[in-house]
């Protein structure tokens, strides 16, 4: 259930550089910050604002600034996501999608403002929004689950794009935190926390296909994350709690 989630929260966690799985890096430094806000309940929906900004600096060429911003809002029951991206590189904008994604009987419908105005029909009626899929992760942990196979829409990619996801989740743990980490408050002493590693996937791929990118979180019982480690091949960013601010948990009347 989604109102097992902690109610407002916001996160800011420091990136950096890690070694890629592919054991070469075509980037000598990676250097940014991601702030995450997360509020709401199973009445009203769930907000969830992001923002990544990020400086690549290249082996070889010069550094590029990467800056990542997201509002989505998805309703109590999964049914609806309203999402708003935008990516800029260089302060320059690269793209953008602007529209709401309705669960149908056959799939998921999205109707597109922006990059332009259409209505797409993705024929898949199992995929789920992002909080959705988080509920289920969570869900299949505390069952005691390792292993979790679903399909995610979450209006990147021009907000036309449903993935395919492999969750393989460890042992839970509710061994104490350092004293420094920013983790360790009164409020999630004791709540147990798991490694999951996703991978993400072409919905369309055929055969043993390579993930296109894979992220590894260590993530509280409540949906709050710890660390993060984002994996592309060819170069891998961790991302380092830096400040988390835990608000009352809002309740539906």
């Amino acid at each position: 259930s989604l109102s097992a989630y902690y109610g407002d929260r916001r996160a800011i966690y420091d990136m950096s550089l890690e070694p890629a799985r592919t054991g070469r890096s075509r980037l000598e430094s990676v250097r940014g910050r991601l702030v995450y806000e997360f509020m709401g309940s199973a009445c009203d929906g769930w907000t969830t604002n992001l923002r990544l900004v990020t400086e690549l600096r290249p082996v070889e060429g010069q550094a590029q600034t990467t800056d990542i911003r997201s509002n989505t809002v998805e309703a109590g029951d999964g049914s609806q996501l309203r999402f708003l991206t935008r990516s800029l590189l260089n302060n320059r904008d690269r793209d953008q999608a602007d529209g709401t994604a309705r669960r149908t009987g056959g799939g998921v419908t999205v109707t597109l403002r922006r990059p332009r105005e259409r209505v797409a029909d993705l024929p898949d009626n199992d995929a789920l929004f992002p909080v959705a899929h988080m509920a289920k992760v969570l869900a299949t942990a505390r069952a005691g689950g390792t292993i979790l196979e679903a399909d995610i829409y979450d209006g990147s990619e021009g907000g036309e794009k449903i993935y395919a996801t492999t969750a393989v989740i460890g042992r839970s743990t509710t061994a104490p935190l350092p004293d420094n980490d920013p983790a360790n408050l009164e409020r999630l002493r004791g709540v147990p926390r798991v490694p999951v590693s996703l991978s993400y996937f072409e919905k369309q791929a055929n055969g043993e296909a390579l993930p296109l990118y894979e992220m590894s979180i260590e993530l509280f019982d409540v949906g709050i994350t710890r660390s993060m480690l984002l994996d592309y091949g060819e170069f891998a960013i961790r991302g380092t709690l830096a400040t988390l601010e835990l608000l009352p948990a809002q309740s539906c009347p």
